[in-house]
């Protein structure tokens, strides 16, 4: 292991202009030994196959500018994938940025008082 924790990722977006956009932005990001993996980026709606790749790929599905439709979130619900639908890419970046801030190891600090 080299002490990397890795986050998985499926981008699915309206138009190929969104999905560069996401890269960009996701490819700036920069959070000590951690990375985001995009498994698969594409145009158009969320399928069950894409369901599925999540699944098998320990993915989420990140969404912009799309909305799930209620037969694949229950799909979603039963293979246990996470779908987050986002219309503000900074927001997904954030939302990101938390997930691999989350993975971190906790780092505790000694507060000083008085």
């Amino acid at each position: 292991s080299s002490g990397i924790n890795a986050e998985y990722g499926i981008i699915k977006a309206d138009v190929i202009g969104s999905i560069s956009a996401i890269e960009y932005v996701l490819d700036k990001i920069d959070i000590p030994n951690t990375k985001i993996n995009i498994v698969s980026a594409n145009i158009g709606v969320i399928s069950e196959s894409d369901v599925m790749l999540a699944k098998a790929s320990n993915a989420q599905i990140y969404a912009f500018s799309i909305r799930p439709n209620n037969s694949i979130m229950d799909i979603a619900k039963q293979e246990g994938v996470i779908i987050s639908a986002h219309t503000i890419i900074y927001k997904m970046q954030e939302e990101i940025e938390q997930v691999l801030t989350g993975m971190l190891e906790p780092v505790f600090k000694e507060k000083i008082t008085g």
